[in-house]
């Protein structure tokens, strides 16, 4: 299947590619994917790039994830670097892609100033939650030179590899007008996952590190799970004692039997408030929270947007909430120390 595109841009990659044609046109009656026809200009002379990792950030984003959003029915949510400003370290992926509240499309980077492999990364850091799900699309990137892999797992050695399906030189410009062509690939089997997850009930394996635990977004609601017994009851002390606290984090049901806390339903992402009248909402919800924690002697000290989250069943209402802080506030308040 050839793709429309804009007379200008169809010349212009014949005169790069005699085999272009597999892949674009130059069709008046059927208009032209203006979309694309402006991500092959950026496909004939991607970001320039450096000796660094970060320095290929730009250079990926636009040759790796951006066909795959580009072609993609529904919203895709990005994120890079996932581990940055945490205490996880480097245990989470370099790339992520959500599909439905499933992290189905992950990568790993490195640039050519490491000998690290990126595809050893994949597995590290994954933690199987899938089911019965066949496999994950990812990819794993020395520099210039990209694999598109599948992790897949295998229940009864409870082991997961990865299979590479294709490599590519994104410095040779064939190779980065077929790294469109496999975007857009990628982009239908991310769509048939994603139905294929719900319709399994599968969770996403997204970690909290810091406190050793895990947290699995189920439908419209968010699961806390804690492996280790005494954080479970601490945790459960903490959620305790805030319960009445307004616009604070709620425990919707507990099951101590799998250390399993189930959330009030949330907003997964941590977004800042816009316009003026969603951001005067939500300082007046977290100020109410403020002051009933003082009125028991409790103070948060962290107040950032990072950890304030967007209650879902309610647009304009935002919670604040962190169990870690509040531990933290707990320990003080014990000797009746206020801040």
């Amino acid at each position: 299947m050839a793709f429309p595109v804009s007379h200008r841009r169809y010349f212009q990659w014949k005169s790069y590619l005699s085999k272009a044609d597999n892949f674009i046109c130059h069709d008046p009656a059927r208009g032209v994917c203006w979309n694309l026809d402006d991500h092959l200009g950026i496909v004939l002379r991607p970001p320039a790039t450096g000796s660094t990792e970060s320095s290929y950030h730009a250079y990926w984003d636009c040759l790796v994830t951006e066909p795959i959003s580009l072609f993609s029915l529904e919203t895709l949510v990005f994120d890079r670097d996932t581990s940055r400003f945490s205490s996880s370290e480097n245990k989470r992926p370099d790339k992520l892609g959500m599909v439905s509240r499933l992290a189905l499309w992950r990568g790993e980077e490195k640039g050519p100033d490491t000998e690290d492999d990126p595809k050893q990364e994949l597995v590290r850091k994954l933690i199987w939650t899938y089911g019965n799900l066949p496999y994950l699309l990812c990819y794993y990137a020395n520099a210039a030179i990209v694999t598109y892999c599948a992790l897949v797992h295998d229940a009864k050695r409870c082991k997961t590899e990865v299979v590479d399906l294709i490599t590519v030189n994104l410095s040779v410009v064939e190779d980065r007008l077929l790294a469109s062509l496999i975007g857009f690939n990628i982009s239908k089997l991310l769509m048939r996952l994603s139905e294929a997850g719900i319709v399994l009930g599968v969770e996403s394996d997204f970690y909290d590190y810091r406190t050793d635990g895990k947290t699995v977004f189920v439908g419209t609601g968010v699961d806390k799970i804690y492996r280790d017994k005494r954080t479970f009851e601490k945790v459960y002390q903490i959620y305790k004692s805030i319960k009445d606290c307004p616009n604070a984090e709620q425990v919707l049901k507990i099951n101590a039997a799998d250390r399993r806390f189930r959330m009030i339903p949330r907003c997964l992402v941590k977004s800042r408030a816009r316009p003026e009248d969603e951001l005067l909402k939500a300082l007046i919800n977290v100020a109410e929270a403020l002051v009933w924690l003082h009125g028991k002697n409790l103070m948060h000290r962290d107040i950032t947007w990072r950890n304030v989250l967007r209650n879902t069943s309610d647009k304009d209402d935002l919670s604040c909430g962190n169990e870690i802080l509040f531990a933290r506030i707990l320990r003080r308040a014990a000797f009746g120390i206020v801040g």
